[in-house]
């Protein structure tokens, strides 16, 4: 599940994000190449500047990196700021030249002080992970705010992501919303994305799912992978819309194709089920699998409940994924194992000691997952066991905890009347 608030930050401050060097524009695009050389020669800044990039594109020259980083030095030395914001671009990328991230820090710094926004983002990036210097997130949250308010949207979408989570500022979701919001006018899909999370989440908003499912389409049909993944989901659910696998294929596919393997899941269900597509029960698990084998719990409890339902059943297999995924502290897998072990469904030989574990380490994780059936669950299962299971239980239980790094509360058993 993405969720805005979750242990799974799918918008962590993104600095991995690789912006293009800054470029001529169209119109200084049509200037002769040879002229250009010419100027250059003469110690144009201006004209060195495009030399480099021509250089750097392979455009009306070969492509030739190491010709750009000198075309590019030179303007740069020369105070050309877009030179001097390209420079600390061809540093941090080591392109044309040995990656060097204090010489990069330089160079935008100098392309800072002459007013470029996204120098400005770079450096803030830069100084939020301590790349070229040492971290300071006070000097990061200074030059995001510079950049975002000269209007750079990168910045402004990092500058509210801060504000929303809290990092390096106070917490807040109202300066947060107002600078994704700033970002998503000038078109960012990501801060699209993000105000969408926003509304489904009711983080700093009222939940309202129709205003979220407004922007999240918007990310969508910018190619955002997120936003297809979500808007799929909500058409896969029939949450705040109209139930529609057509449109639910349709969505979780895209995100597929740009590289969400989230969206993997529902379209194993629709195959597995025949949901909105011919139905094709081995395609819907190859599918699951996929998703299951790059260790993303979610997928596989998914894959453990199609294989459950198989014919001939392998429980082995089965329990084996259920494992899995509740060791990464996936509650519904908990919940499943505790039922299974419980009871001795499908050929699970029942052992009260081990349901006891799961289900405890469930209600220990989230309450309120299969709630209230965890809490009769619990009760039966406690209410059979024997003192000496009891005992051994508890030891069961803090031993997987202190394993798997799970605080456990004083008490953890619930506070339900006949259970204790």
């Amino acid at each position: 599940m993405i969720k805005i608030c979750s242990k799974i930050m799918i918008f962590a401050i993104i600095f991995s994000v690789k912006i293009s060097i800054a470029s001529e524009t169209q119109s200084e695009k049509t200037q002769d190449i040879e002229e250009i050389i010419k100027l250059s020669e003469e110690g144009s800044a201006e004209a060195q500047f495009k030399l480099g990039n021509r250089y750097y594109d392979g455009d009306g020259v070969e492509k030739d990196l190491s010709k750009s980083f000198q075309w590019t030095k030179k303007a740069a030395e020369q105070g050309f700021k877009s030179a001097q914001y390209n420079l600390g671009r061809l540093y941090y990328n080591g392109e044309g030249t040995e990656r060097n991230y204090e010489e990069s820090l330089k160079w935008f710094e100098k392309a800072s002080i002459q007013g470029s926004g996204w120098a400005m983002f770079e450096l803030g990036r830069m100084y939020s992970i301590g790349q070229g210097t040492n971290k300071d997130k006070n000097k990061a949250i200074e030059w995001f705010k510079k950049s975002a308010e000269k209007g750079f949207d990168l910045a402004q979408e990092q500058l509210g992501l801060l504000y929303v989570k809290g990092i390096g500022v106070e917490q807040d979701y109202q300066k947060g919303y107002e600078w994704l919001e700033k970002s998503a006018i000038q078109g960012n899909s990501n801060a699209c994305f993000y105000i969408g999370m926003m509304y489904v989440e009711g983080a700093g908003v009222k939940r309202n799912i129709t205003e979220a499912l407004k922007y999240i389409e918007i990310a969508a049909n910018k190619n955002h992978p997120e936003a297809q993944y979500k808007l799929g989901s909500f058409y896969f659910k029939g949450e705040g819309v109209t139930q529609n696998f057509t449109e639910a294929f349709k969505w979780l596919t895209k995100a597929v194709e740009n590289g969400n393997d989230y969206a993997k899941v529902p379209l194993a269900i629709m195959y597995y089920k025949g949901d909105g597509v011919t139905k094709d029960i081995q395609k819907g698990l190859e599918l699951c699998k996929l998703v299951a084998d790059k260790n993303i719990p979610y997928a596989q409890h998914i894959y453990a409940v199609m294989l459950l339902s198989m014919l001939p059943l392998n429980i082995d297999e089965c329990l084996k994924w259920y494992i899995k995924a509740a060791n990464q502290y996936y509650t519904e897998s908990q919940y499943a194992l505790a039922e299974l072990y419980f009871y001795g469904k499908n050929g699970v030989k029942k052992d009260i000691v081990e349901a006891y574990k799961w289900i405890s380490i469930s209600w220990v994780l989230d309450p309120k997952s299969k709630f209230p059936y965890n809490i009769t669950l619990f009760k039966d299962i406690y209410s059979q066991m024997s003192r000496k299971e009891k005992k051994k239980g508890d030891t069961v239980v803090k031993e997987y905890a202190k394993q798997y790094k799970i605080k456990l509360p004083d008490n953890y058993i619930p506070n339900m009347e006949g259970c204790l």
